[in-house]
């Protein structure tokens, strides 16, 4: 067809002649009605490569006789499964959207709140508020919170997820790549009604980080509807980014309209002189007794409040994996020793993802096909489970990483790890004794 071929023609300028006939030019012209072409693709793999691509310049370049623009439609075919002699057909795998799994240390409680966050901690207590007796329209919708790393933009989601949860609400809280993967994996499957029916049926819509959906255009067209669906029936929505909206890069102009629609809040950096305030906050919510020159110690070796806060934490996961050190923990020599070694980031040159597998792999007596496979038998789940807890808590690798590794998504690692860190803490001798042997192992 003509206006298809010269579309692809001028398309070769910009993505190579290669790319065109491998990507484009397997797709299959079904009609074309004055304004509407129709296609079908090989496979949904090339339908979201064209929604990723294409989509804009077809919108800008396609234009019938007439200067009508042309819409184009994406068609896949029914995949058909033939069976083969002796083979099974396996069913079709049912969609989940898994939201993020709430860390229970998160709450507002916990949350340091000063003169330069205070306002932000307002509105969103208030906001909660509103929810308990009644669902009260939002005053101002959506909320955007903004500002570096180490804030508590996280924190904040994960604690209002949880008062909502308590007032009986259900929440859609997803990190922004974790709304990407499902939304690939919807595609993939080809069931993108379901996607939209679990996100879109909850109370509440909670987006982690959404500057990650920078140069996603078929993940921004999907989450420009949800916000939509989610808006014009005025449920909450809550969203997170490192910069206000209007420095977002390569996100849509709508959508940065939309996400300045409520109100921006700001979230500062605690403050310097503040940090003695986190320490105990800390030290209390792990019941972790440290001397006056220990706290001093730590107070001028870590200048930020996550490297302060991870410090801590690492402290306190030694005492949950070595309980009989933390008599030691009174001994200024002892702490030194033990944050350096187990805040250098755990030797990251040392201690890779491969060597993490091999080590679960012999402290639990399992195969690496089993580790990284999909079963879900308790025998290879735990240590599963265990191996991504490594990877989180000695070389620091992300959830989003970690998931790639054992080809599952961002929440699955997560859930992991807060799952691992629950039995520590409920002082499971028996995990805490594998994870201990693990350890020593990986400092060989």
């Amino acid at each position: 067809m003509k206006i298809w071929n010269d579309f692809l023609t001028l398309l070769e300028k910009d993505l190579g002649k290669d790319t065109v006939d491998n990507w484009l030019r397997t797709f299959a012209v079904i009609s074309f009605d004055a304004c509407n072409l129709y296609l079908e693709t090989k496979d949904t793999f090339q339908a979201l490569w064209f929604e990723e691509h294409v989509r804009k310049k077809a919108e800008r370049s396609l234009f019938n006789n007439s200067g009508r623009r042309v819409k184009v439609h994406i068609k896949s075919p029914k995949e058909k499964i033939k069976k083969q002699a002796g083979d099974q057909q396996e069913p079709a795998q049912k969609l989940a959207v898994e939201a993020e799994p709430l860390n229970p240390n998160f709450t507002f409680e916990n949350f340091i709140t000063k003169s330069n966050n205070l306002f932000s901690f307002q509105v969103l207590s208030e906001l909660c508020d509103s929810q308990k007796s009644a669902r009260v329209p939002p005053a101002y919708n959506p909320l955007f919170l903004y500002g570096k790393k180490g804030c508590g933009k996280t924190h904040l989601l994960h604690a209002i997820s949880e008062r909502f949860i308590k007032c009986g609400m259900s929440v859609c809280f997803l990190h922004a790549q974790s709304f990407t993967e499902h939304l690939v994996r919807a595609i993939k499957q080809s069931q993108m009604h379901e996607f939209r029916k679990l996100c879109r049926s909850q109370d509440a819509l909670l987006i982690d980080n959404v500057e990650i959906f920078g140069c996603k255009s078929a993940t921004q067209e999907e989450f420009f509807h949800t916000f939509n669906h989610f808006h014009t029936r005025s449920k909450p929505i809550i969203l997170t980014s490192n910069t206000p909206p209007k420095d977002l890069k390569d996100v849509e102009a709508r959508l940065i309209s939309r996400f300045e629609w409520g109100l921006n809040l700001p979230l500062k950096l605690l403050p310097e002189e503040d940090y003695s305030v986190l320490l105990l906050k800390k030290l209390k919510l792990f019941d972790l007794k440290l001397t006056k020159e220990i706290q001093d110690y730590l107070l001028e070796t870590f200048d930020s409040p996550l490297s302060l806060s991870e410090a801590i934490e690492a402290l306190h996961l030694k005492r949950c994996i070595e309980p009989t050190s933390y008599r030691n923990f009174s001994k200024k020599s002892y702490v030194i020793d033990l944050t350096r070694s187990l805040l250098n980031k755990y030797s990251r040159d040392k201690i890779t993802p491969d060597r993490i597998v091999a080590s679960v792999c012999r402290v639990f007596d399992q195969s690496k096909a089993d580790l990284l496979g999909k079963s879900q038998a308790k025998q290879h789940v735990l240590p599963r489970k265990v191996a991504m807890y490594l990877m989180k808590k000695r070389i620091y690798l992300s959830y989003v990483k970690i998931g790639k590794y054992f080809s599952r998504d961002h929440s699955t690692a997560m859930s992991a790890v807060v799952g691992v860190e629950k039995e520590l803490n409920k002082k499971n001798q028996e995990l805490s004794s594998k994870i201990s042997d693990l350890n020593k192992l990986l400092m060989q």
